[in-house]
């Protein structure tokens, strides 16, 4: 018989889902969090066609940190392409990203009772999170038509730009849509190099990565082992996952 005793409820739902959790036999991947379906530290968004993953990640070895990112899914190395709260991490595996039925997303520290991150999409209920295919993280209604997103991670870039992400200013919403690369190797935050959208037919971005075989130098086009048709990234001059 196991016995929980907690005086902070979103630790003791945790604690629940967790148990619960691990005594499930293994079922199909899912791509969505709901109102009624958060995602644990330990569980993982998987895009309908198998391209993309989602879920809490720390960024160096050993590292208590814990931050929610997209990566690729086929990759024998995980190559982070998005990163939520960049500027603040869960300090343990006790993290819970959920939404809310209007659409608001929240990243939850169950040990804290605290929000480390939200972002509010503004919906109609219910609200759902879905990973798409093509590395898209998106809040819609339920009901809501292909490409009616009330919030999209493209619209919102850390330093990697997908096929299908647009930079520069949205008009419609004011945003202005730019890559960052990370403060470091092991730290997501927003580091020093920023990449703005110029328009002009034969743009290069700036940021740069040295090659993971320690080759310097620019680099751009399809990151390696990334699928071709899926991606071109502008990526950091730092090394990291």
């Amino acid at each position: 018989m196991i016995q929980i005793r907690s005086s902070c409820p979103v630790l003791l739902l945790v604690l629940v889902m967790t148990l619960f959790s691990h005594s499930l036999p293994p079922a199909t991947a899912r791509d969505t969090v709901t109102p009624t379906q958060p995602l644990l530290d330990n569980q993982t968004l998987i895009s309908s066609g198998g391209r993309f993953a989602l879920g809490f990640f720390s960024p160096a070895a050993g590292s208590a940190s814990r931050y929610v990112g997209i990566w690729y899914n086929n990759m024998s190395a995980r190559r982070v392409v998005w990163v939520a709260n960049r500027a603040r991490p869960v300090p343990g595996p006790t993290g819970l990203l959920s939404v809310t039925a209007n659409g608001t997303m929240v990243i939850t520290d169950a040990e804290s009772n605290s929000t480390v991150w939200s972002m509010a999409g503004r919906t109609t209920a219910p609200a759902v999170a879905q990973l798409l295919d093509n590395g898209n993280f998106v809040i819609r209604g339920s009901a809501a038509a292909e490409g009616n997103y009330a919030w999209q991670s493209f619209e919102h870039p850390t330093d990697t730009m997908l096929a299908g992400m647009q930079l520069g200013l949205n008009w419609t919403t004011g945003l202005s849509l730019n890559l960052t690369s990370w403060r470091n190797a092991d730290d997501p935050a927003v580091g020093s190099t920023t990449c703005p959208w110029t328009p002009t037919p034969s743009y290069t971005c700036p940021l740069r990565r040295p090659a993971r075989s320690g080759a310097a130098g620019r680099r751009t086009g399809a990151a390696s082992e990334a699928p071709a048709s899926t991606t071109t990234t502008w990526t950091t001059a730092e090394r990291r996952p």
